[in-house]
C-alpha cells in the first residue's frame, strides 16, 4: 500500500511597513552674522533656519502638517511681533518685526524678517507657502527664517543682539484657528557684528571737523627772558570702524620729511616760514610723547618709526564719544599726546613765524 504524501510549503512574506515619525522638537541655537559696510556683502540674506523640520508621520499625512509657527506677541517687537494664531487664506511669506540692541550704548533699532513654511516631503519640489497656514497635506512641514541684507544693513556699525521666540504650534483636525496646542519652542539668538573699515579715524575732540593746529606755548620764566621753552597738550583718540574692536593698534609719527643731519634722534622740528630749513637759525626742534592706551604712562615717540600697542579692545581703557560722520556713539582709544620744547636761547633764533606738520598713520589690526 503506498501513501501518496503532499506537502504544500506556504511562505508568507511580510514587509515591515512602520510608520516614519518625528515628533516636534524643542530648539535653541545661535545665529552670528558680521559684515563691513565699505565692502560688498557676500550673501543677500541671513539664514536663522533653513527648511527645519518641524514634525512628521508617514502614516498620517496631516498631522504634524498643520502645524504652524507663530509670534508670541502682536504688540512687542522685543522677541518677534507677528500674528499669534494662524491665518487662513495668507498667501504671502510672513514678515516679523524683531528688536535688536546695541551692545555698546544700548541703542535700539527694529527690523523685519521673513519667514515661509514648505512641505517636508516631495523632493525637489518646494513650494512655498504661508508660515502660519492653518492646514498643509502633506507628511510635515519645514520652516525657513532670514533677514534680507537691505534691513540689516538698517542696524549700522555696533554689534547688534536681537532674540526671536516661535512657538511651533497644531491645529485640530476642524482646521479651526483656536483651537490649537503649542508642540514646541524654538528660539534663536541672533549676533550682528557690523563694521565699516572705511570709516577708521584719528578723532581729535578739540578739532572735530578740521585738522589740529596746536601752540607749542613758548615761554619764559621770570628772570629768563632770553630763553624760551614749553609744553602742550592734544587730546586724541583712536576709532577703528568697529568699535575698538581691534586688539593691536600700529602708530608711526613723522614730520614733513625733512631730516636735519645735526637734530637729535627722534625729535621733530618747526621751521621758520620761507627761510633754508639747512640753517638751525631757522628751525625748532620739540619732542613729542604719547600716553600708553593700555598702561597710561607716557611714552617717547621717535619720528618714523612704529609705535604698537596690544590689548587695546578692552573695554576698561576705551572712551565713548560722538565722531562727525558716523551715526550714534562709538568707542575710541584714547591716546593724548604732548608736546614739549626743551628751553632755546632767543639770540640763537631768528625772528619770524615757526610751523611744522605732524603725519600720523594709524593701523589698527586684529593680530595674534
Amino acid at each position: 500500500m503506498k501513501i501518496k504524501l503532499c506537502i504544500y510549503l506556504i511562505i508568507l512574506l511580510s514587509h515591515n511597513c512602520m510608520a516614519k515619525i518625528l515628533q516636534p522638537e524643542n530648539n535653541t541655537h545661535t545665529v552670528v552674522y558680521g559684515y563691513d559696510i565699505s565692502s560688498l556683502p557676500p550673501v543677500d540674506r541671513v539664514e536663522l533656519y533653513t527648511h527645519r523640520v518641524a514634525g512628521y508621520d508617514t502614516s498620517d499625512g496631516e498631522k504634524w502638517g498643520r502645524n504652524t509657527l507663530q509670534c508670541f506677541s502682536t504688540q512687542s517687537s522685543d522677541y518677534g511681533r507677528c500674528p499669534t494664531s494662524p491665518q487662513p487664506g495668507h498667501e504671502d511669506p510672513l514678515n516679523i518685526t524683531l528688536k535688536f540692541n546695541n551692545s555698546l550704548n544700548n541703542a535700539s533699532k527694529t527690523i523685519t524678517l521673513v519667514a515661509t513654511k514648505n512641505p517636508s516631503t516631495g523632493g525637489n519640489n518646494i513650494i512655498t507657502s504661508p508660515l502660519n497656514s492653518s492646514w498643509y497635506r502633506a507628511y510635515g512641514v519645514r520652516f525657513t527664517a532670514w533677514i534680507p541684507m537691505a534691513e540689516v544693513r538698517k542696524l549700522g556699525i555696533g554689534s547688534w543682539n536681537g532674540q526671536l521666540k516661535m512657538g511651533v504650534y497644531q491645529n485640530d483636525r476642524n482646521n479651526t484657528t483656536t483651537n490649537v496646542k503649542k508642540v514646541a519652542d524654538w528660539n534663536t539668538f541672533i549676533k550682528i557684528n557690523i563694521k565699516d573699515s572705511g570709516k577708521v579715524k584719528i578723532f581729535f575732540p578739540e578739532f572735530r571737523t578740521t585738522s589740529p593746529v596746536v601752540n607749542l606755548n613758548l615761554n619764559s620764566r621770570p628772570g629768563e627772558k632770553s630763553e624760551l621753552g614749553g609744553t602742550t597738550r592734544l587730546d586724541m583718540c583712536l576709532y577703528d570702524g568697529n568699535n575698538s574692536a581691534s586688539n593691536r593698534i600700529r602708530l608711526k609719527f613723522s614730520d614733513q620729511g625733512y631730516l636735519p643731519a645735526d637734530r637729535s634722534p627722534g625729535m621733530f622740528s618747526l621751521y621758520r616760514a620761507n627761510a633754508d630749513k639747512n640753517l638751525i637759525t631757522n628751525r625748532i626742534d620739540y619732542q613729542l610723547r604719547i600716553s600708553d592706551p593700555t598702561m597710561g604712562e607716557f611714552r617717547d615717540v621717535k619720528n618714523g618709526i612704529d609705535m604698537i600697542f596690544t590689548g587695546t579692545n578692552s573695554r576698561k581703557f576705551q572712551k565713548l564719544v560722538v565722531i562727525p560722520g558716523i551715526p550714534g556713539a562709538s568707542l575710541c582709544v584714547p591716546a593724548p599726546l604732548v608736546f614739549i620744547t626743551p628751553k632755546i636761547k632767543l639770540s640763537d633764533k631768528k625772528a619770524g613765524r615757526y610751523r611744522g606738520v605732524v603725519t600720523i598713520i594709524y593701523t589698527p589690526t586684529t593680530e595674534s
